[in-house]
């Protein structure tokens, strides 16, 4: 059994495992900062979908009452309209 050869080759295996160890910890470490920034836009995302909710509450809310104020609005017009129309259909005095 050659003692050199053998040695050589455990050297060898062990620069490539020693290569393939520092590829890896770079993989990783690119890993967790991928990680890391999805991590913050999706507080991010968070943050704008909880505005976004509180606006369409708000804005609902406004829909709402302009929903009421065109009801009200509909009913003063409603009225306006049989005034006028009775004032026009009235019969006339004769002169």
């Amino acid at each position: 059994m050659d003692v050199q050869k053998t040695m050589d080759f455990i050297l060898e295996q062990q620069a490539k495992t020693a290569i393939t160890l520092d590829r890896l910890t770079e993989a990783q470490y690119n890993s967790e900062q991928r990680i890391a920034r999805n991590e913050e836009a999706i507080e991010a995302l968070i943050e704008s979908q909880q505005r976004t909710d509180i606006k369409l509450g708000q804005l609902g809310e406004y829909i709402n009452k302009v929903s009421t104020g065109l009801d009200h609005l509909k009913e003063r017009v409603d009225a306006l309209v049989l005034v006028v129309d009775s004032i026009i259909h009235r019969p006339q005095a004769s002169q």
